[in-house]
């Protein structure tokens, strides 16, 4: 079972994303958060994500600094980028976060 967490603001992107991937019977969306923020404080040692699916713009905390924070405490979760942001410089930044 590889178990996910998807932090995005958009209600409706992040739910119809976590039925989808609840369809596949090796995947299981753990939480889901509005902002890096609410991911934070909903990871738990004894339960954590293998994959993080992460919006870049977030408001209070955004995937950047919420990836940075990732690298740091957990370096062993995934994170994988989620963005309506076609820019060279934001996907390269986003990079060099984790």
């Amino acid at each position: 079972m590889i178990y996910i967490a998807l932090a995005d603001d958009h209600v409706l992107l992040r739910q119809g994303l976590a039925q989808l991937i609840n369809t596949f019977t090796d995947h299981k969306v753990l939480f889901e958060a509005d902002n890096g923020k609410d991911l934070i404080q909903k990871l738990k040692p004894y339960a954590l994500p293998e994959i993080i699916l992460m919006d870049i713009t977030m408001p209070e905390m955004d995937g950047y600094e919420t990836t940075s924070w990732l690298k740091v405490n957990y370096p062993q979760i995934r994170v994988i980028a989620l963005s309506m942001i076609d820019d060279e410089a934001a996907v390269v930044r986003m990079l060099k976060c984790g």
